[in-house]
């Protein structure tokens, strides 16, 4: 199941100018990927206290590493349903930046294509995003052992999507659609 939580935003009595989005990654926690230290060592409770005009929100989905095999939801069918969750929440009917760690990245990545290319009804979220910032290990991968094309056996679930191509096709959509105002932070160009 994924949830999301409003961390801080503008007073109930004007409208946010921009949303900003957090996405934790593999293992990890809406509050505690984004903490260190203390308990009010919280970035997005900053960001949000630099920013009053920004809605900052931060994203909650299984992503445990010990249930990716079998039970936990493969990255295309997350990406969808984070999607539907942000537009159910308002989300990205304004500017929206998406902040990802990790597999959170790679979530960014996903919501972005999917509301593009995939998704007519949230094509808004696609033509609203302005920013894109990627943290953590790179966003390449290889094929396990034991997967299609090689020998051998391995625990590790193989890729059903290659990162690479996942990457790219943001990169691709970004710049084919006109949406050049989109920034990234994630060594991708």
């Amino acid at each position: 199941m994924s949830t999301i939580g409003r961390i801080l935003g503008p007073s109930s009595s004007s409208v946010p100018k921009l949303d900003v989005v957090f996405l934790h990654g593999l293992d990890g926690d809406p509050v505690k990927t984004w903490s260190y230290g203390p308990k009010d060592s919280f970035w997005p409770r900053w960001l949000a206290e630099d920013n009053p005009a920004a809605a900052v929100w931060c994203v909650g989905y299984d992503a445990s590493a010990s249930r990716w095999r079998g039970s936990s939801m493969g990255i295309l069918d997350r990406g969808v349903n984070l999607l539907a969750l942000l537009h159910t929440r308002g989300i990205g009917g304004r500017p929206l930046c998406l902040v990802g760690h990790s597999l959170g990245g790679l979530m960014a990545k996903q919501i972005l294509f999917q509301a593009a290319a995939v998704a007519p009804e949230f094509q808004e979220i696609a033509a609203q995003a302005r920013g894109l910032s990627s943290s953590g290990p790179r966003t390449t991968a290889r094929r396990s052992p034991g997967s299609p094309g090689t020998s051998g056996s391995s625990d590790r679930p193989s890729c059903s999507v290659t990162l690479p191509a996942m990457t790219q096709g943001c990169v691709s959509w970004a710049r084919g659609t006109g949406t050049g105002r989109l920034r990234t932070a994630s060594g991708i160009s």
